[in-house]
């Protein structure tokens, strides 16, 4: 089932520029469903994905032939999860350049950690980026009772929407969370979301830190969601450095589990060096961390 997203409009509206459009979001947060949903309405459009071990090995070793077999002939040609492709921004730009004015390429990445350290330094100036995050709560309204939806703008929350609310934060946005049809269901969804993004994926990337220590922070992180973060308590209750905790941090955010928000001032020299709050990004995920969803 799909659940129209309003990154979908923005989209459509760039899809005549001469940019690459570049979609960088969490995992499992409806990237895949929202290309294969606009392609679809696309004629002469392909559709790719460099989860294609064959696919990628050739792109990576030979663009050329890449190309050939995948570009000529198309209007606009779809790359799903791009992070995979260590050359992507380098052998894009040759794509971008060789093929201005006659193919438009949209591209979706669940990491920004490669993608801005190596690939887009090459893309400068020919690529539009855009982040999908998991579901709002307008979009969450949309799927579960659209007639709902001109009740939000008002001043006060209606009661009918309150009801829904506690659901969306209990559970959040999370596109397979929000379409199971059981509590059961969405909590099962959430902690399998958990066992691949946090106890694999980030202490994969956290490479020579220990496991125990990447899952305490997080599990620290979760239970302070919207607290002030005091460095170095955080860093001696997961005994790590100060430098290893700031590097984790910043592995968070790069991968779309937590947001660090500094504090608002008009005076922008303040807010820059000013103490930040972290959030998690989805509450679903931040219960499925500490393993309790009580409302």
């Amino acid at each position: 089932m799909y659940v129209k997203r309003d990154l979908e409009d923005t989209l459509r509206r760039y899809l005549d520029s001469p940019e690459m459009l570049l979609i960088l979001g969490p995992r499992q947060s409806g990237k895949s469903t929202l290309i294969q949903h606009v392609a679809a309405q696309f004629p002469k459009s392909n559709l790719i994905s460099f989860e294609d071990v064959d696919l990628l090995a050739l792109f990576e070793a030979d663009p050329k032939a890449f190309a050939s077999l995948h570009v000529e002939g198309y209007r606009t040609v779809f790359i799903d999860e791009a992070q995979y492709a260590p050359s992507f921004g380098k052998h894009m730009k040759y794509l971008i350049d060789t093929y201005k004015g006659r193919v438009k390429f949209v591209a979706t990445g669940s990491s920004v950690t490669d993608f801005y350290l190596q690939g887009l330094k090459f893309l400068v100036g020919r690529v539009f980026v855009f982040h999908l995050y998991p579901f709002s709560f307008r979009e969450f309204l949309r799927h579960r009772n659209e007639k709902l939806l001109p009740l939000v703008d008002r001043p006060e929350l209606q009661p009918e929407c309150k009801k829904l609310l506690a659901e969306f934060v209990t559970y959040g946005g999370y596109p397979r969370a929000v379409l199971a049809e059981s509590l059961e269901e969405k909590r099962l969804v959430l902690k399998n979301l958990y066992n691949l993004l946090i106890q694999r994926e980030i202490v994969s990337l956290a490479k020579l830190l220990d496991q125990q220590k990447t899952i305490a922070l997080v599990r620290l992180l979760a239970v302070q969601n919207g607290n002030l973060i005091n460095y170095n308590s955080l860093a001696s209750d997961c005994s790590l450095t100060v430098h290893q905790l700031k590097g984790l941090l910043d592995l968070l955010q790069k991968t779309f589990v937590v947001k660090l928000v500094p504090p608002f001032f008009t005076n922008k020299s303040l807010e820059i060096v000013k103490i930040p709050k972290v959030f998690f990004v989805d509450t679903g995920l931040r219960n499925a961390v500490l393993d309790n969803f009580s409302t």
